[in-house]
Parts: structure tokens; C-alpha cells; sequence
């Protein structure tokens, strides 16, 4: 009895055993969860960011990861690879499209429509359609960045030698520090302030491949001495045609990258260029004398709307006309209306831009001078009219927006008088004649010439057209007379009407490392100077203190007060 107990305990034992050791066998969560992560990228131990997100994921006690779709798995090894994208380094993987860059606070109102192939208002969103369409690059050697046409253009991991022309090699200089500049125009290369200011980071050495400002493509052995070297970047600026469609194929070809920066004619496109440079140039300052690109286009973009409240508060707001928004494109945007801060006591002024030799008469008058000052139209191909109106001056020419003529001969008379003649035919005066660029009217309450209290002064591109201007019969007040019982202001003693009704100064517009009334990143430092040379809200120690400290801020040197006074005398 006893022998039989014993062995049904021993059976028993026995058969316990053999089933938890067959319970042993399955597998736990835990190492289903290793087995299943072992398909998945391989995890860089210097991501530090990659790896706590990892752990705090796989930290979810009672959370078990469901089954591998093998269906699935199979579907993507038979994935073929995206290709890389146009113009990308030949060693790195394809380039997913960007997400947007959520860093720029413009709202919808502020932005300015781009034009593109296609869409006119991408904003580089990330495409569906799988795995290979989204998330970060399989290489970590490999960018992007959408430039002024909405293209993206894939980049190197480092940018350290970029070739640019104009006034967007200042801003790759600018942003970018030491030995980034690889190659640039002759206007940069003969530039004397640039290269004392740009000195110690080597501006010298950058090779001259364009004539002129680079709006037009280099020669042949220019383009061969480029690829010779090849850049990291290639830069332009949309509207220019500083390379041929020859030339473009071959950068394609020889896989260097084309970045269009946007045209700086209005402050929101200048911030724009200044950001997407940031954003191609990155981070430089492990390079020696290099700079943090990125960082210093934020920097730049808080200075520069920092700037323009500090001005407009002390205008009291926008001095506009109609309430058109001069910080825009209308040939892109159409008239768009300010709905901010106005004001309706500011000053006037006419900006002239260059001198033609142009004959001008007049029948029966002894006026016969060989030179026209001409006025710029509008708004939309310089961003001056804006940093004046933020001063609180109005520039008189902005007020004409002409599709047909982009800039008329200002002749600051009564255009409607008889015998009016150019012998240049392709100048146009302001079409209908209705008004002279020398007075605001507005066929009610407004009616002001040059030389009255509200319009004393005229700004000029440089100190040739104010000399011409000082030499110019046509341009001199000749006071209140009667002629045929009619008491108005006149030129000389002819029954011909002048709207310079008074003495006004001349100003040169001043002028740095670039040209402010072209469009560039210093072209912000107008608002200032106007608030204090045309409207007196300002002073000339504020003045200077701002330009020196842009140049510190931006440029990284020290102006002398020689060389703030030489800025301020203009070209």
C-alpha cells in the first residue's frame, strides 16, 4: 500500500515537472520584443535624443508589440529605392522632402507668393505614399533646402564653399564667416569697404568668375575654372541670368547644387534670402572663423523687425498713401492695403536714381538741357519706399505704379504745358501728365511741392546726380511771380509752372558694404537714417550708433568714425 502511494506521489512529482518545463519553453513579451527590434534601424549611441526616446518607449510594462505582417515585410524588401534627388552629393542616399520649417512666424497675410513650376504656394509638405517619402534620411550626410522657387535642392552635410554674385555674396558672407566665399562678381571683388570689413575672413581669395554684378552669365573659362574647383553651392538671385541653361545642365550634371535666393526688392524677400542662405550654410562654427549660419538668419530677421517698430513707433506709424502696403510685390500680389499702425503727419520726398543724357526743351522757353533725372515707379523694385514709410516719409514716386514704364524722367513741372519734348522718345513722363513727380496732390486737401514745408528734400542714388541736379536750371526755385495776372510758381520768367516752390536739400543716399537702395540685409538702416534726415525723429548719434552696431552684429568688425561718416556721405 505504502510501495503504491509512493510511486502516484512520484507520477505526480514527475508530471508537474515535465509541464512547467513545457511552460518554460514559450516565449516571453520581453523576448518577442528583442526578436521584433532587431529589424529595425540600427541605433547610433551619439544620438542621445534617438536613445531616450527609445528607452521611454520600450519602458511600456504591459504593452506587447503585435505579430511581424510578413505579407508586408515582403512588399517592402520588393520596394525599389527613391531615387537621389537632382543634383545631390553622388555618395548619399536619397533625400526625403523636407517638413516645414516651423521656425518662421510670418503669418499667411505677411508672405509673399512665390512663383514656381507648379504651385505658386508650396510649403514643402510631406508627401504620403510610405516609408521612403517621409521621416529623416537613411544617410546623415545629406540636406535640403527649398529656395526662392520652391525647388528643393539637396545639399552636403557641409557647406564650407559657396560661389555667389552681387549683393548675395554679402549675404553668404555675412552669414557664413571665414572662407566661404569660393568664388563672386567683379562688384564684390572690386568692393574696397567689403574687403577691408571681410579682411580677416579671406573675401580676397574668392575667385572673380562674373563681369559686373553677375546678372549675366560667366564666360566659358570662367565656368570650366569653376568646375575645376567645385563649390559645395552655387547661389543666384531669381531674376537674374547668371547662369546660361548650358551652364545649369552642366552644375546638374556634375551633381554641385543651384540654390535661387529670392530677389530683395521688398523687406519680406530680403528676410527670406537672408533665412534660406542661413538654412543652406548651416552651422560653421566648428570651421575656423566660421559662423552659425542658421542661427545668425534668426538673429537677423528679430533685428532687422526689431528695428522697423522702434522707427515706426517713433513715427507715430506708417506714413503711406491710400493705405497701400509698400512691403509688397505688386507684380505678384497685386495692391495690397496696411491695416496696421498709420499716421497722418510725415514728410515727403522724391528718390531719384540715376541721370540720362537725355535732350530736354521746351518751345519757346531757353530751357535746353542734356540730362534727366529719372524716378523710379512704385514700390516693387526696391524695398526703399517701405523703409521710408516706416520713418513716416513718403516717397512721391511710390504713389505711381505703372505696369508699362518702370521709371519716368521726373521733370518737376507742369507736364500738361505745350511744347514738352524728350529726344530721347523711349522716356516716358509720367503717362497721363496729370501730375509731376515734384508734387502730391490728391485732388483735395493735399497739394505740395518741393521746397514746402513737408517735402524739403530730394534723395538721390549718388553724389554725380546731385551735382547734376545743382547745375540744372530746371531744378532751382525761382520764387512766387505774377504772369498774365496769374501769381503762381514759375520757371524763370516763362508762363511755364514749376512745383519747386521753395529751397530743399539734396541727400545722397547712403551707402555700405551694399547698396541699400538695390536691396540687401544693411538696406534696413534706411528706415533709421530717414526717421533722422527726412523726418526728425531721429537723431544723427542714433544714426550711427545703429550702422555700427549691424556691422558688429553682423559683419563681426568694428567701424571707426571716419568710416560711419564715409557710409553716410554715400557713392
Amino acid at each position: 500500500m505504502g510501495s503504491k502511494h509512493s510511486r502516484v506521489v512520484l507520477i505526480v512529482v514527475l508530471l508537474f515537472t515535465f509541464m512547467t518545463l513545457l511552460s518554460g519553453c514559450r516565449e516571453s513579451s520581453v523576448i518577442e520584443q528583442i526578436i521584433y527590434d532587431q529589424n529595425a534601424k540600427d541605433v547610433d549611441p551619439s544620438d542621445e535624443h534617438y536613445l531616450i526616446k527609445h528607452t521611454e518607449d520600450s519602458a511600456t510594462p504591459d504593452i506587447e508589440l503585435p505579430p511581424t505582417d510578413t505579407a508586408d515585410t515582403e512588399k517592402r524588401k520588393q520596394t525599389p529605392p527613391v531615387p537621389a534627388t537632382e543634383g545631390a552629393d553622388k555618395n548619399n542616399a536619397a533625400t526625403p522632402a523636407s517638413v516645414p520649417d516651423t521656425t518662421d512666424t510670418e503669418t499667411e497675410s505677411d508672405k509673399e507668393p512665390v512663383p514656381g513650376p507648379e504651385d505658386s504656394t508650396q510649403t514643402g509638405d510631406v508627401p504620403s505614399g510610405g516609408p521612403d517619402t517621409a521621416g529623416p534620411s537613411d544617410e546623415e550626410d545629406s540636406r535640403e533646402v527649398e529656395d526662392a522657387n520652391g525647388v528643393k535642392v539637396a545639399l552636403p552635410e557641409k557647406v564650407n564653399r559657396v560661389v555667389a554674385p552681387g549683393e548675395a555674396a554679402f549675404i553668404i558672407q555675412m552669414l557664413g564667416g571665414k572662407g566661404i566665399l569660393s568664388g563672386t562678381s567683379g562688384n564684390v571683388a572690386s568692393n574696397a569697404l567689403g574687403a577691408t570689413v571681410f579682411s580677416s575672413e579671406d573675401i580676397s581669395a574668392a575667385q572673380q568668375l562674373w563681369a559686373g554684378d553677375g546678372a549675366s552669365p560667366m564666360s566659358g573659362a570662367n565656368f570650366d575654372a569653376l568646375l575645376a574647383t567645385p563649390p559645395d553651392v552655387v547661389v543666384m538671385v531669381s531674376g537674374d541670368d547668371s547662369f546660361s541653361a548650358a551652364q545649369i545642365a552642366t552644375l546638374k550634371e556634375n551633381a554641385i547644387p543651384l540654390v535661387t535666393l529670392p530677389k530683395p526688392n521688398t523687406h519680406t524677400n530680403i528676410v527670406r534670402a537672408v533665412k534660406i542662405a542661413g538654412k543652406m550654410i548651416g552651422d560653421r562654427s566648428a570651421e575656423p572663423g566660421g559662423v552659425d549660419a542658421a542661427a545668425l538668419a534668426e538673429a537677423y530677421e528679430t533685428y532687422a523687425n526689431d528695428l522697423l517698430d522702434r522707427v515706426q513707433n517713433l513715427a507715430g506709424g506708417r506714413f503711406t498713401w491710400n493705405s497701400f502696403d509698400f512691403n509688397n510685390d505688386v507684380a505678384l500680389n497685386g495692391r495690397k492695403k496696411y491695416t496696421g499702425q498709420k499716421t497722418e503727419n510725415g514728410s515727403y520726398t522724391l528718390f531719384l536714381s540715376e541721370w540720362r543724357s537725355a535732350q530736354f526743351s521746351i518751345a519757346g522757353s531757353d530751357i535746353d538741357e542734356s540730362g534727366v533725372a529719372i524716378a523710379p515707379l512704385g514700390y516693387s523694385s526696391s524695398p526703399l519706399s517701405y523703409y521710408m514709410s516706416a520713418a513716416g516719409v513718403l516717397n512721391n514716386a511710390a504713389r505711381f505704379t505703372n505696369t508699362t514704364y518702370a521709371s519716368v524722367a521726373a521733370l518737376p513741372i507742369n507736364l500738361n504745358t505745350s511744347g514738352v519734348s524728350l529726344s530721347d522718345g523711349a522716356l516716358p513722363v509720367y503717362p497721363d501728365k496729370a501730375e509731376s513727380m515734384g508734387l502730391v496732390r490728391d485732388g483735395g486737401t493735399i497739394d505740395v511741392g518741393i521746397g514746402q514745408d513737408s517735402f524739403r528734400s530730394v534723395v538721390v542714388d549718388s553724389a554725380s546726380i546731385k551735382n547734376k541736379l545743382l547745375s540744372s536750371a530746371l531744378w532751382k526755385p525761382y520764387g512766387q511771380k505774377t504772369i498774365g495776372n496769374v501769381k503762381n510758381y514759375y520757371y524763370k520768367d516763362y508762363p511755364i509752372i514749376s512745383y519747386i516752390r521753395g529751397d530743399y536739400e539734396i541727400y545722397v543716399n547712403p551707402g555700405g558694404v551694399t547698396n541699400w537702395t538695390g536691396g540687401s540685409p544693411e538696406s534696413v538702416l534706411e528706415a533709421i537714417w530717414a526717421s533722422w534726415r527726412l523726418h526728425g525723429k531721429s537723431s544723427e548719434s542714433d544714426v550711427r550708433a545703429e550702422i555700427k552696431k549691424f556691422y558688429t552684429t553682423f559683419y563681426r568688425y568694428e567701424l571707426s568714425d571716419a568710416q560711419v561718416s564715409a557710409i553716410l556721405s554715400g557713392k
